[in-house]
């Protein structure tokens, strides 16, 4: 037996343990979160300022942690390398209001982080933001039963390219260090402007999606001559989790509709970056992966 094979069948043996760690380590960072929470809010009260606090709890981003049906060749913890599952972006948003109004009240419903802010003002009777793309949760917090019927836009961060599906889009640069500068007199690290109209095309394996309380529509930008093509596939989240069945051929309809409801965010960048773009005109029956043993590296390496 080689090194190299002796080192692949223990890898392969210790991955379960590996990733059980990551979960526990995870797991003890979220007790840790909470008791600093407690901590911080004990002092409020110390202070006299709880009764007649507004407090949010949010958070910048999930994570991606292993379970057994992943849609994509799971490594290792992640989050903004794809958007398929909800793990990246899922995250607390816990509201304590003045006096405690609502209290252990919770609203079931697909809610933002862009909601946050209108609904913080609505609760303090202070006016809108003006042209806020969030709306106000205070109806669904008075009364949980109704729905509000949002939408969620979601994009993935850079990523490695042994990640990219069949066909995607490469990046302008070799290496993402290639991608930056730094500043000499700040020593400031910045993204190289003559580069992002190519980034921002190519963007990551899974690019852009959007999602409602049902459906969700995944967006992926193919090497193509002329217009940018943007192959879609479409699931059904209540079914379909972590994204691996494609509905495009039995859903015409819904696919058309969320296609539409998609397409402004990718014409705000085709505007900024001037660059055209289309929908692949052939539909595909079935979610492509990088072509890898589920646990092992991106691309089958």
């Amino acid at each position: 037996m080689s090194e190299k094979e002796f080192d692949m069948r223990i890898r392969a043996r210790e991955r379960p343990q590996i990733f059980l760690q990551e979960i526990n380590l995870y797991d003890a960072l979220v007790r840790q979160t909470d008791d600093w929470l407690g901590a911080a809010l004990d002092s409020i009260r110390r202070q006299g300022l709880y009764d007649h606090s507004l407090i949010v709890v949010c958070a910048d981003h999930g994570e991606n942690l292993w379970r057994k049906d992943h849609a994509y060749p799971y490594v290792e913890s992640n989050h903004g390398n794809h958007v398929w599952g909800d793990d990246s972006y899922r995250v607390v948003l816990a509201l304590k209001l003045p006096q405690s109004k609502y209290a252990g009240r919770k609203v079931p419903w697909l809610v933002r982080t862009i909601d946050v802010a209108p609904t913080v003002l609505d609760a303090l009777g202070l006016p809108p933001l003006p042209d806020a793309e969030g709306v106000s949760l205070a109806p669904q917090i008075g009364d949980p039963t109704r729905e509000p019927n949002l939408s969620t836009y979601s994009e993935a961060g850079l990523t490695l390219e042994g990640w990219f599906v069949p066909g995607h889009r490469q990046y302008p640069f070799k290496h993402f260090l290639l991608f930056q500068y730094i500043e000499p007199q700040s020593l400031r690290i910045y993204r190289k402007q003559e580069l992002m109209g190519g980034f921002v095309m190519a963007k990551d394996r899974a690019l852009r999606a959007l999602r409602d309380s049902r459906w969700k529509i995944i967006a992926y930008p193919l090497e193509s001559e002329g217009p940018l093509r943007f192959r879609t596939t479409l699931h059904n989240v209540e079914r379909d989790p972590t994204n691996r069945t494609d509905l495009s051929t039995s859903e015409p309809a819904v696919l058309a509709d969320m296609r539409s409801r998609l397409a402004r965010f990718i014409d705000a960048d085709a505007k900024t970056y001037g660059f055209r773009w289309q929908w692949q005109d052939k539909i595909t029956t079935a979610t492509q992966a990088p072509s890898a043993t589920p646990g092992g590296p991106p691309g089958g390496k």
